[in-house]
């Protein structure tokens, strides 16, 4: 609150609240505001030192002013420490509060611009809200009147026209570009699933093959992976061959006239049947463990004739001679030691 020509003086010292002098003559006391009002108040001191703020006035006696809220003074935003003499205490409108026209009649509040309440926010076909400005006012589409006839393009603009003939524009980047129509679907196929129209994010998965699966062989809806087909050729290895699934038999005794059929369990009749010299005892320049592949079958009457069906691998050793004949170590030909010899067969599917 204001009050005209309201000019006290004040003799305390300090920060504290102050007690005020009675006004001179043609001057009203600043408790003309009423007991409890707050008023805008400006302290000037003799040393110069001043402080603008807002107080409260108690008529009393005797007649005060609180210090309630300094805005600013000499010192920053801080009460000013008033010194030992007499200090006028003057009513004012601080200009941060004030509201008034400036010289081209726009209205203003300090440094700010103000607009008048009675402005307007007006609408047009597609809003709906707005009004004068005595209140907050929001806007919002107005899809209701809208009218769905048609859609052009018009330079950067796009052009909705309503059902009554008006139109509202919009920019065609804000409205068309990164845009795609929600029916449309993305589709998987073959491996893949998923997918859908684009009324909400889709994935696209492809399923990747275990290490079983690999290693099986069967699986017809799932994708081979570096790891799995590693899994699998491993598997393969493993088993015995690169050929595919092997069977190796035991160590079979050479002996004359020895006929000895071994169940492989491949399920077929192998592909491939091998026979290889295994040996056990050092012999002919060879030692324990040395392995020396063999045709698998000799000439007909002699030496053996290996036979193999779905469900064994057969081997006939001749009834008489040498059974075996080698190229030793040191390149001479020889009858082997059928005691330190065996034989071993495999075979693959």
């Amino acid at each position: 609150m204001l009050v005209d020509r309201g000019l006290q003086t004040t003799a305390t010292q300090g920060t504290g609240d102050l007690v005020l002098i009675a006004p001179d003559t043609g001057l009203r006391p600043l408790t003309a505001a009423g007991d409890g009002a707050q008023i805008f108040y400006q302290i000037l001191t003799t040393a110069l030192a001043w402080e603008i703020g807002i107080g409260t006035v108690h008529v009393g006696p005797p007649a005060t002013l609180s210090r309630d809220t300094v805005l600013a003074s000499s010192i920053g935003t801080a009460r000013i420490n008033l010194p030992a003499g007499v200090h006028s205490v003057f009513s004012i409108l601080p200009s941060a509060h004030s509201i008034y026209r400036d010289a081209g009649g726009a209205p203003r509040s300090g440094t700010d611009v103000l607009a008048l309440a009675a402005r307007q926010i007006a609408t047009s076909a597609g809003l709906a809200g707005g009004g004068d400005l005595t209140a907050d006012r929001a806007l919002s589409l107005d899809f209701g009147a809208l009218g769905t006839r048609a859609v052009t393009a018009a330079g950067d603009e796009v052009i909705i026209l309503t059902a009554g003939g008006d139109h509202i524009r919009v920019p065609a980047s804000a409205v068309i570009a990164g845009l795609a129509l929600a029916s449309r679907s993305v589709t998987a196929a073959g491996l893949a699933s998923g997918g859908g129209d684009l009324t909400a994010d889709r994935t696209i998965t492809v399923p990747a093959a275990t290490n079983a699966q690999a290693i099986a062989g069967t699986a017809t809806t799932v994708a081979m992976t570096p790891a799995a087909a590693a899994a699998a050729t491993a598997a393969a290895l493993a088993a015995g061959d690169r050929l595919g699934v092997c069977y190796t038999s035991p160590d079979i005794v050479i002996a004359n006239g020895a006929d000895n059929a071994y169940p492989h369990g491949l399920g077929a009749r192998p592909r491939l049947v091998t026979i290889d010299l295994v040996c056990v005892t050092a012999s002919h320049g060879f030692s324990a463990g040395d392995v020396i592949n063999l045709t698998a079958s000799g000439p007909p009457g002699r030496d053996w004739t290996v036979v193999a069906d779905a469900t064994d691998v057969r081997l006939i050793q001749s009834s008489d001679g040498d059974i075996v004949r080698i190229v030793a170590a040191d390149a001479s030909r020889q009858s082997i030691n059928k005691a330190s010899w065996r034989f071993r067969l495999r075979a693959w599917v």
